[in-house]
């Protein structure tokens, strides 16, 4: 009998993982409860309790120190990392959140390739790890710090109210320190968090992201603004989904004015590094080169 109550003692300090008897997709094979929480005897513990791990000698998530939140200069080349944020968890000051009237807005021909982006990047309310670790949500926005996951509207689903800071910090540490890779589809990290945005939000935080990509490919190829609608949102799609473009032999045909070399040096890379496919990329690939194909250069 003592030894069953020490081993959850152990459970709900967080010293031993709950095998997961029939993981969902994306789920792992353990979980581990969040030490920090009241555990009710008679009832299960919520998802926001949880934490899935993929074997039972996994280190719990909520056990592993957290770096300290350092003051982080401004990222060039996403969408998140626009304007000078304060640093919220070191200073204690609420981060200026984005709202309707700090938003970006595309031009109208880059603002042609939402319709396709919200079809293949699907929409997230909840942040999710993608295959690379960024912390992620609406649709495919990435931040790269705390400052810049703080200044979305997040609410609290459990608890029906605008997430706290304190809440923000913590969920954030979470999701760093959760594994990620191809098998942990964003749908398996829907439980290790509350935090939500609505989908009125993320449709704008689309068109800001757009406009940030917008002014970016501007600064990168003086060429940019020759060409017509159709070869700037070819462009602009696989920018959108990789980040700044830095393919050299890209930019020398952006350069040189080359259709036909970008149309072709447009394509991201369709396979991991173990050689897997990756679902999507040929037909994002076959998108971007057909508009490319319908393009021209103005001048």
């Amino acid at each position: 009998m003592k030894e069953h109550e020490q081993y959850l003692l152990d459970v709900i300090q967080g010293k031993r993982p709950f095998k997961n008897p029939n993981p969902k997709l994306g789920e792992g094979k353990y979980y581990y409860l969040d030490p920090n929480q009241k555990y009710d005897p008679m009832a299960p513990a919520r998802p926001d309790q949880k934490t899935y791990v993929p074997s039972e000698d996994s280190p719990n998530p909520y056990l592993q120190p957290q770096p300290p939140v350092q003051q982080q200069a401004p990222l060039q080349g996403y969408a998140s990392a626009s304007g000078s944020i304060s640093n919220a968890a070191a200073g204690g000051i609420q981060p200026v959140k984005y709202t309707a009237q700090n938003m970006k807005k595309p031009s109208p021909a880059m603002a042609s390739l939402k319709p396709f982006l919200k079809k293949k990047e699907d929409i997230s309310e909840h942040p999710y790890l993608d295959i690379e670790g960024n912390i992620t949500s609406g649709y495919g926005h990435m931040d790269k710090n705390l400052n810049s996951f703080a200044r979305h509207p997040w609410y609290n689903q459990t608890t029906q109210k605008p997430a706290t800071m304190e809440e923000i910090q913590k969920y954030y540490n979470i999701l760093k320190t959760a594994p990620y890779g191809q098998n942990y589809g964003a749908k398996s990290f829907e439980q290790q968090t509350p935090l939500r945005l609505s989908r009125s939000y993320a449709d704008q935080l689309l068109d800001h992201d757009i406009a940030v990509r917008e002014e970016e490919l501007h600064q990168t190829h003086p060429n940019f603004k020759y060409m017509s609608p159709e070869m700037q949102v070819a462009i602009a799609e696989p920018n959108y989904h990789v980040g700044t473009l830095k393919w050299p032999k890209l930019k020398e045909a952006i350069k040189n004015k080359d259709k036909e070399a970008i149309c072709q040096n447009i394509h991201r890379k369709e396979t991991d590094n173990q050689g897997n496919f990756i679902k999507g990329f040929q037909e994002r690939n076959q998108w971007a080169y057909d508009m490319c194909q319908k393009g021209y250069f103005i001048k």
